[in-house]
């Protein structure tokens, strides 16, 4: 869910740099990798739904490297929530 947008700075000047996002469990994030010239001229507005990717889970289990995907229209935030598995950060190994 997009919850707010971060103005962008030097080339990015009066353009979006980056999504602030938030899981269906509470996790907030920012997503700034895979958006568009056009998505960051008129970026997705405030409470859509966005599919993202990313590399892996932090310690923290927050997305590592989130990268847009792309809006949601077959979904909204209920249904996102209702259907919601969450993924679940490795663990240590007793070998680390």
């Amino acid at each position: 869910l997009v919850l707010g947008h971060e103005a962008g700075q030097g080339p990015l000047s009066g353009k979006l740099a980056s999504l602030q996002c938030k899981s269906p469990d509470g996790r907030k994030f920012s997503i700034g990798s895979g958006l568009s010239e056009e998505q960051r001229r008129k970026p997705p507005v405030v409470g859509t739904v966005v599919t993202y990717r990313f590399s892996e889970l932090t310690t923290d289990n927050l997305p590592r490297w989130p990268r847009l995907v792309g809006n949601r229209v077959d979904l909204n935030w209920v249904q996102c929530c209702t259907s919601y598995a969450p993924s679940k950060a490795p663990q240590p190994s007793l070998l680390d």
